[in-house]
């Protein structure tokens, strides 16, 4: 697919399957005897979906596979090529992702252009409605991705926070080069099932109470973006660009200040 505009590449939803089992618990109210139905979740309530913007000349990729590259041909009207793949295909047809489990979940970049580049990626993870309204109450802990600890993806503790993780690679990335995995997992914390809210309504003289799981109507999104500048004259590029001061040493080597 060719674009000459930038734009934002869907990667994928995961859809997880809800399987409710009602129990009924007994209690007196007023002398009498009413039953409370409550249901109570089996399976994962949470669905996730996953967003990626590139920088030209990058390519992302999941487990080792391309999924999703843009790439700006200058020889030819300076028209952009971009690929758009889906996340998360190896979980099947059914997408469910049982919580406390880890799955593997291995991203990295590839410089796809034609000259030496610095990485960052930010990855943003929050909790949302199905008409993407963001859950602010939602844990953005319960969302866990697991850091690949490679010396060479630096952590920028300044920008990042519990939604945003921001990280450098130290190295320039030269042509046809692929990064180590900046993240290798991915879980959703055993807590997101567990957290239960209770409701009540009074039917005459009796007091209804139902349950339901907090994260039930919620999805768990996942945002990559990846920038990058050109190797020259890089530390002004980076200051300019995305307001960060570094140090490159003579051997090439990215540091934080």
């Amino acid at each position: 697919m060719k674009s000459k505009s930038k734009k934002i590449i869907k990667i994928g939803t995961i859809v997880i399957a809800i399987s409710i089992l009602l129990v009924t618990l007994t209690y007196v109210t007023k002398g009498k005897i009413a039953n409370c139905f409550m249901p109570i979740s089996k399976a994962v309530d949470t669905k996730t979906s996953g967003t990626v913007q590139l920088m030209d000349g990058v390519s992302l990729l999941e487990n080792g596979n391309i999924v999703a590259y843009k790439n700006k041909d200058y020889s030819s009207s300076s028209e952009t090529e971009e690929l758009e793949g889906e996340l998360f295909t190896y979980l099947g047809t059914s997408k469910t992702m049982l919580p406390g489990k880890s799955y593997q979940e291995e991203i990295a970049v590839k410089n796809s252009g034609n000259m030496d580049k610095y990485i960052r990626i930010s990855i943003h993870k929050f909790w949302a409605d199905k008409e993407d309204k963001k859950y602010i109450k939602g844990s953005k802990h319960y969302i866990e991705l697991i850091k690949n600890n490679h010396e060479n993806w630096i952590l920028d503790e300044k920008a990042s926070d519990g939604e945003r993780a921001v990280y450098y690679y130290a190295k320039p990335l030269a042509e046809g080069e692929i990064t180590p995995n900046v993240i290798s997992k991915i879980k959703i914390a055993e807590q997101a099932r567990k957290e239960v809210s209770f409701n009540s309504k009074t039917e005459g003289e009796n007091t209804i109470i139902t349950s339901s799981r907090n994260y039930q109507r919620y999805r768990a999104y996942i945002q990559i973006i990846v920038d990058t500048v050109n190797k020259g004259n890089a530390a002004a590029a980076i200051l300019s660009a995305w307001g960060r001061e570094v140090e490159i040493a003579e051997d090439g080597t990215l540091s934080l200040l």
